[in-house]
This record gives C-alpha cells, structure tokens and sequence, in this order.
C-alpha cells in the first residue's frame, strides 16, 4: 500500500511526555490537502491510516491507541487519544477531545469545546458543539444535536432530529428521539422517553418511565416521574398539573390526567387517550367499576381535582365519571 504521508523529525509536540511528530502529505486528497502540506500530529502510523481519505491537519494531534479510518478527519486544535475511533466521514475539528473508547463514525461532527469520552458512540449525521459532553455508553445517532453545556451519558439514546442545549442533562437510560427538545437546566433520567415533537425547558425533571409525547411542554420547576404517560398538547409548568394513579386493578396499567392546551383536562392510558368525557365513554367497556382499582382510581382523581385551585373547573367533569359508577357500586 501506497502510504500518503510522512513524518516530519524535525516537528514535534510532547504530550503527556510523549513525543509526537508533524506529518506532511505526500499524495493529493481531493479537498483536503495536497501533496507537501503539512498536517498535525501523531505518536505513530497506527494512528492515522493510509487508506482512504482520512486526515489529520492543522494542529490536531492523535495518540496511544487511537485511530483514524476511512474518510474521516481530525482537524483544527482537536485531539483524540486513548482507544478513540474517528471513522466514516465523521469529522472532529475546533478544540474538540475524544478520548477512551469513543467511536465518532458516520458523518458526525463533533466541534467547538465538545468533549466526546466513555463508550460513547456517536454516528449518523448527529452534532456535538460548543462545551456538549458525551460520556458513559451514550448512543448518539441521526441528525441530533448537543448545543451548549448539554450532556449525554449513562446508557442514553439521544436519536432522531432531537436536540439537547443549555445545561441539560439526558443520563441513565433516558431515550429522547423524533423532534424532542430538552433546554434549560432539565434532567431526564431513569427509562423516561421523550419523543414526536415533546419540549422539556426551564428546570423539569423527567424520572421514571415516564413517556412524554404529542407536542407536550413540560417546563417550569415540573417534576413527572413513575409511570407518567403525558400526550396531546400538555401544558405542564408545576406538580398540580399531573397526576398518575396506579397499578390498578388485575392489569396492574397506570392512568395520567394532565392539563392540556387543547381539550383543558387530558386522560392518558396505555390504551386511551382524550377527553373525561371520551374516557367516560371508553371506560364503560373497559373499565370494571366495581373493580378495587376502579374506585381507587375515581376517588384519588375528585381527591385531585379539589386539591389544585387551577383544576377547579375540571371538577364537573370528574363528577361525571364519579356518578356514572356510583349505582354501580351497590350491584
């Protein structure tokens, strides 16, 4: 194999007390350099492949056991070390660090103060920018982005044309997919999943295996954690916004109602969502009412209702569901 490129003796960098050396070019890479221009550094030849169109330049440095392959390129004041992979046609430029066993592949870009490390894997055509951190066995894929001071780890999936900025956090096994927003200083962790076009803002936190979908808002100081399932239009920005009763009954399933912006007051279940007036409908087939579950579920929802000022004009509504069950109850 042709190598197309060579060391420069004279040109060395010490890193960590080891002695890295310039490269300087010795074949033309279409767009990337041509032959004679000087690249960054290397502690060896493992580090950057003679095949394909990989590059490393400007000052970037790469060391140990890192490599670069295929078409992909290190570039800018970047560095990558330790057991890192940049292959495919990802791109690590700026001051970027990829660092452990991080794999950047695909046609990702990971820029600015982005620092990409753990078991990381970050593919498709995903950004990290700014001062993102990616670390633990966080799986980084499709066109998402990691803005700002966000950060991604555990065993979370941030997929899909999803977006994390500011201070969030996304940590343990967290899914957020689709066209899911989290901003501000919000934290979603545990098994919640935010997905279709979701916005968690200000300082939510997101626990549990709560599903957060439909086009909700979750933001001021709201926690939703347990097996909250929020859909529609919800509009939540405080804990007396949501509710989440159960296991009831044999099924063991968990029934939310949250506000929503569209239809005031929203009834979520694995199998339903909608209106009290549409789940009053639904229930009569699917709900037994003398079920211990049942009347768990119909008592801790007038409970809530009286409990928070902002859902008092909801409380007619729940009165349908109670009286509707009560002659029921003494069969």
């Amino acid at each position: 194999m042709r190598k197309k490129y060579e060391f420069v003796n004279d040109d060395t960098i010490e890193v960590d007390g080891i002695t890295l050396t310039r490269i300087r070019s010795l074949v033309d890479i279409p767009c990337v350099v041509t032959a004679g221009d000087l690249g960054g550094y290397l502690e060896d030849e493992e580090n950057l492949s003679h095949s394909g169109q990989c590059w490393v330049g400007d000052n970037a440095w790469v060391m140990n056991n890192a490599r670069v392959l295929n078409d992909a390129s290190v570039s800018g004041d970047a560095e990558v070390m330790s057991d890192a992979i940049v292959s495919g046609e990802a791109r690590v430029l700026g001051a970027a660090i990829i660092s452990d066993s991080a794999h950047i592949l695909n046609s990702a870009t990971i820029s600015g103060n982005a620092f990409v490390h753990g078991k990381s894997s970050v593919g498709g055509r995903s950004l990290i920018t700014d001062n993102a951190t990616v670390n633990g066995e966080a799986f980084i894929n499709g066109n998402a982005r990691l803005l700002g001071s966000s950060a991604a780890s555990g065993f979370c999936r941030i997929e899909g044309n999803s977006v994390l900025d500011d201070d969030c956090m996304v940590i343990d096994c967290a899914s957020i997919t689709d066209d899911a927003e989290i901003s501000g200083f919000s934290v979603v962790k545990g098994n919640s999943v935010v997905c279709e076009t979701a916005y968690v803002s200000d300082n939510t936190t997101i626990d549990g295996n709560s599903q957060i979908m439909g086009s909700s808002h979750i933001h001021g100081n709201a926690t939703i954690s347990g097996f909250s399932l929020i859909r529609g239009e919800a509009d939540i920005s405080s804990n007396n916004n949501h509710l989440v009763i159960g296991p009831l009954g044999h099924s063991g399933g968990y029934l939310t109602a949250h506000t929503d912006s569209e239809i005031g007051l929203r009834v979520n279940c694995d199998e339903f969502s909608g209106s009290t007036e549409d789940f009053i409908q639904w229930s009569k087939n699917q709900i037994d009412p003398r079920s211990e579950g049942s009347i768990e579920w119909i008592s801790s929802m007038v409970s809530f209702i009286e409990a928070r000022p902002s859902f008092m004009k909801y409380k007619s509504d729940i009165a349908l569901v109670r009286d509707l069950l009560r002659p029921r109850q003494t069969d």
